[in-house]
């Protein structure tokens, strides 16, 4: 009987992470959180051999010939005062505006590159800079007519070919509905996969025994396919509707009771108030164990998000509050104990050090109401996350968590004294787009002009390779759940957008 209220046990913890983990779209988070920090410093396109500032450089000095030339030590060290006294000059204002784009103040590097060209509008580079920067920045109706502009221009080859990119991207970014999909596949390793307690004893009613066994280290493979939609309402304040299906499927080789499918819906939508965003959404999931229907939720919740200091600091805070449906099965014959509501509270916020690092923190408060007084608790959670958008698409993002869970009242068939649970978690993921692979290592395979060029098509090189190590320990009042974990994870995921 012990065994299967730890079994029970070991189920939720699994079920709770996969849950989080798909309605928070975990899996794709940290490309996506790596995507949008490297969106705030916009690349410029690159020409073959040479990468745009170059570029531009060389330009702008041909068009401004005749000028007072800058030595290279100032142009590394531009401040706007040296703008204010030579306002007009064009090689002095580029660099300005690069120092600006990195460190993610668009804005003000956008009023630079306008600047330029109002002295210098032949400038195409400078132009096609300008006209990424007002992309980043989302002034799409701006970013369009420069791009506009330049169709009409002697552009290179490949200069020609950003042009039309950005053009289809702007279009895309005006269609009111956008959907894509993602797909992730791959292994994770467990050193305690049936979460066996660290001393090797249980108790029941009071008393230690030793059902003999150990930790069970076994490999699994995941899989996750999620579907996304956003609806722009094209309204003032109610702007937007959107929508997540997640299917995930997680097979163990040895813990078969763990073997797992999941379906999680999450949808709501977006007003738009003069002061923050307003949020209201359903989230609800059906969860199946070993072939057996295992739980099903339902929860209704509100968020209010606002951007506190523009492209540095934002804070959201959260509520929800459903009904929890647990389904008794062959292994796990007590599970409906673990019915009943829960409501959540959760604040938290981001901070961007540079345009290529974020600090994310949140904190939380749980409270489960159950059939039994000891299945309820209320729960207190932080967590932390640290990303870092590294070069050629690279990533890295570090996290952790400490949940503390206090049960209202003690299980008499395990022991008479309330439980107490101290979980925390530690873990680094890095990410790498296969192309990139590709580029590093190109294997010898050359052009005509013996320059190295990659090997794979296109659909490989946008596949995102993601190496995750984790370690989890649960300290518990009750030793049957006291245990620690170690999982190394690997994940192949892909992103459509159409």
């Amino acid at each position: 009987m012990v065994r299967l209220r730890q079994d029970r046990q070991r189920g939720r913890g699994l079920v709770a992470g996969v849950l989080i983990a798909a309605a928070a779209g975990w899996l794709w988070s940290g490309p996506a959180a790596a995507q949008q920090l490297a969106q705030q410093t916009p690349e410029a396109p690159k020409k073959q051999g040479e990468g745009v500032q170059q570029q531009i450089e060389a330009q702008s000095q041909a068009a401004t010939q005749g000028q007072q030339r800058i030595d290279p030590e100032t142009l590394s060290n531009v401040t706007f005062q040296d703008i204010l006294k030579n306002p007009d000059n064009a090689e002095l204002n580029l660099a300005y505006a690069k120092k600006l784009v990195s460190e993610g103040r668009l804005g003000l590097a956008a009023a630079t590159l306008e600047r330029i060209l109002l002295v210098n509008p032949g400038l195409d580079q400078v132009r096609l800079f300008y006209a990424v920067v007002l992309f980043r920045l989302d002034h799409l109706d701006e970013a369009e007519s420069e791009f506009q502009v330049l169709q009409n221009r002697p552009l290179s080859e490949p200069q020609a070919a950003e042009v039309v990119k950005f053009l289809d991207l702007i279009a895309a970014r005006k269609n009111p509905f956008q959907q894509s999909a993602t797909f992730s596949a791959g292994v994770h390793v467990d050193t305690n996969r049936n979460a066996f307690p660290d001393n090797g004893n249980f108790l029941l009613l009071g008393a230690p025994f030793a059902p003999g066994g150990g930790r069970n280290r076994d490999v699994g493979t995941l899989a996750i396919a999620s579907y996304d939609v956003n609806y722009d309402t094209g309204g003032q304040r109610w702007q937007q509707a959107f929508g997540n299906l997640s299917f995930v499927y997680d097979n163990q080789a040895e813990v078969d009771s763990l073997d797992l499918y999941a379906i999680v819906f999450d949808g709501g939508m977006l007003y738009r108030a003069p002061i923050a965003d307003i949020i209201p959404g359903i989230e609800a999931s059906y969860v199946s164990l070993n072939d057996d229907q295992y739980s099903r939720s339902l929860l209704g919740k509100l968020e209010v998000r606002r951007e506190l200091i523009e492209r540095r600091l934002d804070g959201f805070a959260r509520v929800s509050a459903g009904y929890e449906k647990f389904h008794n099965t062959s292994t796990l014959p007590f599970n409906n104990e673990q019915n009943g509501t829960v409501a959540e509270v959760r604040l938290g916020g981001g901070w961007m050090f540079n345009p290529k690092t974020r600090l994310a923190l949140e904190v939380g408060y749980k409270n489960k109401n159950a059939n039994v007084r000891f299945e309820s608790f209320q729960s207190y959670q932080v967590e932390s996350s640290l990303t870092f958008a590294l070069e050629r698409g690279m990533f890295a993002i570090f996290n952790g968590e400490i949940n503390l869970d206090v049960y209202d009242k003690p299980d008499p068939f395990i022991a008479l004294r309330t439980r107490r649970d101290t979980q925390s978690s530690i873990g680094l993921t890095y990410g790498i787009p296969l192309g990139t692979i590709d580029d590093l290592f190109p294997f010898g395979k050359t052009d005509e002009n013996g320059v190295s060029v990659p090997r794979s098509s296109d659909l490989w090189r946008s596949i995102v390779l993601s190496l995750t190590a984790n370690y989890f320990h649960a300290d518990s009042s009750v030793p049957n759940f006291q245990y620690r974990n170690f999982r190394f994870q690997a994940l192949f995921t892909k992103r459509w957008k159409f």
